[in-house]
This record gives structure tokens, sequence and C-alpha cells, in this order.
């Protein structure tokens, strides 16, 4: 399996990675991106996905991992 790094996410993933970090509910960050809440879940799920993370929290710390 290859390591993940910050260009493997598509910069909506990373929007949404962001705005988690920053303690956001999807419901928040769907509004603060004019998106769905289903396509906050949708880009988190990808992501973790990606970052062969287990949950939320996992996918922020691994993101801000690779991020350097």
């Amino acid at each position: 399996m290859s390591v993940p790094t910050a260009g493997s996410l598509t910069e909506r993933q990373l929007d949404v990675i962001a705005l988690a970090a920053d303690g956001c509910d999807n419901r928040t960050i769907g509004r603060l991106l004019h998106i769905g809440e289903d396509t906050v879940k949708t880009h988190m799920r990808a992501a973790c996905k990606k970052l062969g993370a287990r949950n939320r929290a996992h996918a922020v710390a691994s993101a801000s991992a690779v991020a350097g």
C-alpha cells in the first residue's frame, strides 16, 4: 500500500478536513462550502479511505501529518 500524500486528496477533501480540524460539524462545513451535508460526508469518507484513516479524528491527524 502506498503512503498517502497531500496531493492524493482533492482540494475539496482538504477543505472538509481543514474545517473538521477547526471543530466544525458536517452541517457547518456544508454551509461554509455551499454543499450538502451528505456531500460533506462523502468527501470525508473518500479522504478517510485515501488516508487509511479509521474515523474523522484519525483523518484530521493523518492529513496534518502528511501536510507536514
